[in-house]
């Protein structure tokens, strides 16, 4: 009977010594997992669909559409007022031609606003606008940023009316083109008949 009472206890202290070792092991995990936290760093940039996106902090130029928007603005001003000074030069010579400067422009100096506002390296674009733009977790932050602005543009555009603005004011453009030209037919006409004067007189 002692020899079973003996096999018992070692039995026994086997399970305790066995159920502490259990108790004090710490839970194993793989070491991708251990301490780490969803990735929004690639390549020492954000990654789209994980973090707010900000120009400044990213190693990326300014998207190619704020360069055209804002050259294309900036000479259409200038062309604006270089005939503006021709029709004021010329004035007293057709005194019922006016060319008003800025007005054929229209919402184009607000949506110009627009542009700084939607290419600022300070404009910072959330998660869900990354969404609305339509960029994918496997975008580029270039490609996304280029969404991202496109969208921000065409928002801004939207509520200014751009786009029916401009065709608008395009269309007022080409009548005074028109006009011009015809003037300017009837001027080289005009031109003609006194060379033709010209010729015969004696």
């Amino acid at each position: 009977m002692k020899w079973k009472k003996s096999l018992l206890l070692c039995i026994a202290v086997f399970f305790i010594q066995s159920g502490l070792s259990l108790q004090a092991a710490p839970p194993s995990y793989p070491k991708s997992i251990v301490g780490s936290s969803p990735q929004l760093i690639e390549n020492g940039s954000p990654k789209p669909l994980r973090t707010t996106l900000e120009l400044k902090q990213l190693k990326i130029p300014t998207p190619s559409l704020c360069q055209h928007i804002t050259s294309i603005h900036a000479a259409i001003k200038q062309k604006d007022q270089q005939i503006y000074e021709i029709f004021e030069s010329s004035n007293h010579v057709y005194s019922g031609l006016k060319w008003y400067p800025q007005s054929i422009s229209g919402t184009l100096p607000y949506y110009g606003g627009a542009v700084q506002m939607c290419c600022s390296p300070e404009k910072s674009f959330s998660v869900q606008e990354q969404q609305e733009a339509a960029c994918t977790g496997s975008d580029t932050v270039q490609a996304c940023m280029d969404k991202l602005t496109r969208h921000c543009l065409h928002k801004a555009g939207q509520q200014l009316h751009i786009r029916s603005d401009m065709q608008d004011r395009k269309e007022k453009v080409q009548h005074k083109k028109d006009l011009f030209n015809n003037i300017s037919l009837k001027i080289g006409e005009m031109e003609q008949l006194m060379q033709n004067l010209l010729s015969v007189l004696p």
